[in-house]
């Protein structure tokens, strides 16, 4: 139990060390381009009230994220309550705030629910369809702004941008479902890892006993999924809430803008950059 406790101090204080270094560098950043005068000139041309608004699209999001974990999970057998999928939803937000390319957010969510006794097969088919949900949701909004503006796409350049932008959305959505879909893709990049890991000698056990696991785990992680794709309801109620849990997200950037007292852009406009 003591051995427990120390490791677990050891890791809360590792994570306080990086926090500080991160936090440490944000400063560094900031105060190498902007004097503190400057910044305080800044902070002074504020309307504190859409900061304060921007707080609650912030909590919308994570409600709403929560929720859709917390329908999946529920479907899949796990009575989770909302709070500790909002602890889930917060999980996501921090680490895919601070890691590159925003990876280290759905991993870490994984790793907190397998703390709460949810088989990383389960999670990971919780997280993934999200996502894709979450990405069909990108794609929509992005087709509204441009119905709604399609000035904004006046120049060649906008419009290769915007496409490499769409491209990139199929193409990251094919290969989720592809993962969902395909067992042999599945084990054909799960044995490449594992092969990896053995090899540089973070997997020290015969390479056989993880094999075997992970051939296990996408068995669960396939009847995962063909239970949850088969309640079209849940599907809807899943995009319904990524869909508000997005422009959530979409408001923040113009709420802080507004706040700065600026008018002339529109929130379509701004959502259609932020896209």
């Amino acid at each position: 139990m003591e051995i427990s406790t120390k490791k677990s101090r050891k890791k809360y204080i590792i994570s306080f060390l990086i926090l500080l270094i991160l936090i440490g560098v944000t400063f560094y950043i900031l105060f190498k381009e902007y004097s503190i005068k400057d910044v305080k000139n800044a902070f002074s041309l504020i309307n504190p009230n859409y900061i304060y608004y921007s707080i609650m699209m912030l909590l919308v999001y994570l409600f709403f994220e929560a929720l859709s974990m917390k329908a999946l999970l529920n479907k899949l057998g796990h009575k989770t309550s909302i709070l500790s999928n909002i602890k889930y939803a917060s999980v996501d937000v921090y680490f895919s705030a601070i890691t590159p390319s925003a990876l280290g957010g759905q991993p870490m969510v994984a790793y907190y629910m397998e703390k709460d006794k949810i088989p990383v097969s389960e999670s990971s088919v919780v997280l993934l369809l999200n996502s894709i949900i979450f990405r069909i949701v990108l794609m929509v909004y992005g087709f509204i702004a441009i119905i709604i503006s399609g000035f904004y796409l006046d120049t060649p350049v906008k419009i290769i941008l915007f496409t490499i932008g769409l491209s990139l959305n199929v193409v990251f959505i094919s290969i989720f479902l592809m993962a969902l879909i395909s067992r042999k893709l599945l084990l054909k990049i799960g044995k490449s890892i594992i092969r990896f890991l053995h090899k540089i000698k973070i997997l020290k056990k015969d390479i056989s006993i993880y094999n075997d696991k992970l051939e296990s785990s996408i068995v669960k992680y396939k009847e995962a999924f063909l239970y949850l794709q088969k309640d079209i309801f849940l599907l809807i109620r899943i995009f319904t809430y990524n869909f508000i849990q997005r422009g959530a997200m979409f408001l923040i950037p113009y709420l802080v803008y507004l706040s700065f007292g600026f008018t002339t852009e529109s929130f379509i406009t701004l959502m259609t950059i932020k896209y």
